[in-house]
């Protein structure tokens, strides 16, 4: 994942339109030196473990590149009607672009219609998409990385992947990363 270092956020914007005063506070920032995020030991939450080999949040981004589940670095929620995974990054960083590693020993295409989003909210779903969700070319690759692009970038203090892919069987209802 990358943020922005030498962050230059913009200013709050108090604008007549129309004869109502308008009080504007964007979420967007420009960066200035874009470096990459290590997220190892931040905390890290799920929807549920699935429980099969060790499936916790925090295996998502434990520095370990193996892409197998047997392997011990793989999240894996249970069998969820709407699966999600959260990362607390502890401070608020400007985002311009977030990598997902998808699985690579099986079912890469759970993560087709995947979305990724970025903010201030604890609840994933008061923040805003970052890119589009993951097509099929992207989560075709197993083992792929597939880089969204916020843009315009982001002030964020959690990142989220939540999947809401709708008419899937529900046995196709896990999340992996």
């Amino acid at each position: 994942m990358a943020h922005c270092e030498g962050i230059l956020l913009e200013k709050n914007l108090l604008i007549f339109l129309f004869g109502i005063l308008v009080w504007f506070y964007p979420l967007s920032c420009w960066c200035l030196n874009l470096t990459a995020l290590d997220l190892s030991g931040m905390q890290a939450s799920q929807s549920s473990d699935y429980g099969w080999y060790s499936s916790a949040a925090d295996l998502a981004i434990d520095g370990n590149s193996n892409t197998y589940i047997s392997g011990g670095s793989c999240s894996h929620t249970g069998n969820d009607v709407h699966p999600w995974w959260k990362v607390d990054l502890g401070a608020n960083h400007c985002l311009g672009s977030i990598t997902l590693v998808n699985r690579k020993d099986c079912c890469s295409e759970r993560l087709i219609g995947a979305v990724v989003r970025a903010g201030m909210e604890s609840d994933i779903f008061n923040n805003a998409a970052c890119g589009l969700p993951v097509t099929s070319d992207q989560a075709s690759i197993p083992g792929g990385h597939i880089r969204l692009v916020c843009d315009p970038p982001v002030i964020a203090h959690y990142i989220s992947v939540d999947d809401d892919v709708p008419n899937l069987p529900k046995n196709e209802t896990y999340l992996t990363l």
